[in-house]
């Protein structure tokens, strides 16, 4: 499976989990998660356009920015088959980990759905 399809499976299923009677309470921040949009950049003047308007190569695909345990929120780089992370997407994950977030590299849906749902069950972080 490509790697838009397993990303398109995760948003079908948060989307259908928080809409679950019996999820509300515990997944109620699936409402914020989100996708970024890295793939429209398939010619050079989409590029430019996008990089102008703060787009950055190697940022992680799917990010859930609530606060869960010791964590400040939740990023998600998604690969699908033997795809490997870039330098650069490495280096955000480095970043993003070194201030706080949960970072992770997910092999297809099942992997990403499954850390999702460990990040949400993680004790809601105190202000």
């Amino acid at each position: 499976m490509k790697e838009h399809e397993e990303q398109v499976l995760i948003f079908q299923w948060a989307h259908g989990t928080k809409h679950r009677a019996g999820a509300i309470l515990l997944y109620h921040d699936l409402e914020l998660l989100h996708a970024i949009p890295q793939q429209a950049r398939r010619t050079e003047a989409g590029y430019i356009w996008m990089h102008r308007e703060g787009v950055r190569p190697g940022v992680p695909d799917i990010n859930l920015p609530v606060p869960r345990g010791e964590y400040i929120g939740l990023w998600i780089e998604l690969k699908a088959g033997k795809n490997k992370t870039t330098t650069d997407q490495d280096w955000w994950l480095e970043k993003l980990k070194e201030r706080g977030h949960s970072t992770h590299v997910c092999y297809g849906a099942n992997a990403a759905i499954n850390t999702i749902t460990w990040y949400l069950e993680l004790k809601e972080k105190s202000a």
